[in-house]
């Protein structure tokens, strides 16, 4: 009998899968639970908007955003008493007034920021994916992707993040990330994510 025929054949199965199918399969269940995690946020959110569990930031702009999408391009911020342009220069309300009307309600922010957030997370975690089957393949970068994967999902800075009202630096930080994985990949357009950030406020620049 030739050595090949006296392998059994579930190792024959082993050694001819692909090396990188348990991190393959840790991506897809990752982005999974990233993706339940998200319809969290907007029930979290949604709760918090309907019980009035919001401040004086999301008045300020909930009412600019209103009035830029109804043609007042230089809304004046009756919280601060100021033009709202000059409050850290948040340019980016601007185009998400668009989404006015789409849903006309304060919510929608909130859900803008849910998808940010979870945006971000899946950048962090393509990335760590990347870099942990660079670096240490095999079985071990699918550990290290799993690792990883349960610090974001058990963050719970990243739920405070989404419940402290509504604030731009949670628009900006999926811009960030993509800067940061860009660069370390030598993606030129990773300038083109700056341009992005820059419209978010000085505060996330």
């Amino acid at each position: 009998m030739s050595r090949l025929t006296a392998i059994p054949a579930h190792r024959k199965v082993q050694e001819s899968a692909p090396p990188g199918r348990w991190l393959r399969r840790i991506r897809w269940i990752g982005y999974a639970l990233l993706g339940l995690q998200l319809v969290g946020f907007l029930a979290w959110s949604t709760l918090l908007y309907e019980r009035f569990a919001v401040s004086f930031d999301f008045a300020q702009f909930m009412q600019s955003w209103t009035l830029i999408a109804h043609g007042h391009l230089d809304p004046f911020d009756t919280v601060h008493s100021f033009p709202f342009w000059r409050d850290h220069s948040e340019f980016l309300v601007w185009p998400l007034a668009a989404l006015y009307w789409v849903w006309p309600h304060g919510v929608t922010l909130l859900w803008v920021q849910d998808l940010c957030v979870v945006a971000a997370e899946a950048v962090a975690f393509t990335w760590l994916c990347e870099t942990a089957a660079r670096y240490r393949p095999g079985r071990s970068a699918a550990w290290l992707a799993s690792a990883g994967l349960v610090f974001l999902l058990a963050d719970p800075w990243i739920w405070w993040a989404v419940s402290f009202d509504f604030h731009t630096e949670s628009l900006a930080i999926p811009f960030a990330a993509l800067i940061l994985w860009d660069l370390s990949n030598e993606r030129r357009h990773a300038w083109w994510w700056v341009l992005t950030l820059l419209l978010c406020e000085d505060v996330s620049c």
